[in-house]
């Protein structure tokens, strides 16, 4: 097939991902075996002030690759603004979206490209993520497009899992779509895809979704920007409510209002890194989440309150944002061990604000330790809630020591 001009633009945005940034690029370029890769794709590279060896990285790849486009910033300006920056200077009828510490499956994008070519009246075409290389969503394999949805909203609920949320590395979209449109990044360091993907919800694109898991998702770095609690992430998850907040005040669109539930719960746990007077402040000056505010207050109140005699101890559940946070809350408490339980391999003795992760099989193991401790599970969803509850009883341990902290 005659292809005249460039259809793909990879933008990978990149600061200080020496350790993967080969890998990222190596899974891309792999695409040279089957495809005239200069006629058909570029890379742009947008490196934000990187002060490792990211540059040189890139640079020795611009040597072997013409297609590979390098931009340099002069201080670090966030996410945001480097995909902002791929976007205006990218040439390819559509866009595609990289992380740096990410790669993509070959033989699955080959597959998203075939169809790409004979649908281009399509705006945007969604796909699966693996998540350290496995598979947490269930796809149609007897079926290359999935029409188990009747809209593009409603697709986005179908690629999300519980590790990977509204991300837009899980689909490739029309340059010009973004471009007629004016969708660009806000200037967030967290949560800017949620913006992003719920103003192209807004457009009411043309879509296609395929079950295929083209993008390999690293979930690694546990204390990068897109997973620290702080005042500053608080401050950007409350900037993304109002934001969608104000995108969907019209629209009355029920994705986007799940959005806006999920991040009211990442409010929630962030206030656990913050003291009870600074929550006061924020709450009388953000009214119309306060009762996410006054919920907090009750449940850092409890805890407080458990923490009060020395003699209770606590053994938190479940080692995601939230566990984060409560460890953070809890990092100067005075007791020896300090574990989280969770089996996720990828968190296994992994160091958290003074505790470490921890299986169930070391639970079981030492069950006679922790049987008169405080019980803290540190999720939001209902039935993860209560599958834990049953570890815990087949533990051996007390599920009446469980404090309930999920209230939102």
């Amino acid at each position: 097939m005659n292809i005249p001009s460039i259809k793909i633009s990879f933008i990978i945005p990149v600061y200080n991902k020496e350790k993967y940034l080969n890998s990222c690029l190596e899974s891309i370029y792999k695409l040279s075996k089957n495809y005239k890769f200069d006629q058909q794709f570029e890379v742009l590279a947008i490196n934000d002030y990187s002060s490792d060896n990211s540059l040189k990285i890139l640079d020795k790849w611009k040597k072997k690759n013409t297609s590979l486009r390098i931009f340099n910033t002069k201080k670090n300006c966030g996410v945001s603004s480097a995909r902002n920056l791929g976007i205006k200077k990218s040439k390819g009828e559509y866009i595609f979206f990289v992380d740096a510490d990410d790669f993509i499956q070959i033989d699955a994008f080959k597959k998203v490209y075939e169809i790409i070519l004979k649908n281009q009246s399509k705006d945007i075409f969604l796909f699966f993520s693996e998540i350290n290389k496995k598979k947490y969503n269930k796809i149609d394999n007897n079926n290359l497009i999935d029409k188990s949805t009747n809209s593009y909203s409603g697709s986005l609920i179908k690629i999300n899992n519980n590790f990977s949320s509204w991300n837009v590395w899980k689909m490739i979209v029309k340059r010009k779509f973004l471009i007629k449109n004016k969708i660009f990044f806000k200037n967030l360091f967290q949560f800017e895809d949620w913006v992003f993907i719920a103003t192209i919800i807004s457009k009411k694109p043309k879509y296609l979704l395929i079950n295929k898991f083209v993008y390999s998702y690293r979930l690694t770095n546990f204390y990068s920007e897109g997973k620290k609690t702080s005042s500053r992430s608080l401050s950007n998850a409350l900037k993304t409510c109002f934001y969608l907040i104000k995108i969907n005040k019209k629209l009355k669109n029920k994705t986007i209002e799940k959005m806006i539930t999920n991040i009211k719960i990442i409010i929630y746990i962030d206030l656990f890194a913050l003291k009870k007077n600074r929550i006061l402040k924020y709450k009388k000056n953000y009214p119309l989440l306060n009762h996410v505010f006054s919920k907090n207050l009750v449940v850092q109140n409890k805890i407080d309150s458990i923490k009060i005699n020395s003699l209770n101890k606590f053994i938190l559940f479940c080692a995601g944002r939230f566990g984060r946070a409560i460890s953070l809350k809890l990092r100067n408490i005075n007791q020896e061990i300090k574990v989280i339980i969770d089996n996720n391999p990828d968190y296994h003795n992994l160091k958290i604000n003074n505790f470490t992760v921890k299986n169930q099989t070391y639970l079981s193991k030492n069950y006679k330790i922790f049987k008169d401790y405080k019980i803290l599970i540190c999720h939001m969803n209902k039935k993860i809630f209560t599958s834990v509850t049953s570890n815990i009883v087949s533990s051996r341990l007390n599920k009446r020591m469980i404090v309930k902290i999920n209230i939102v």
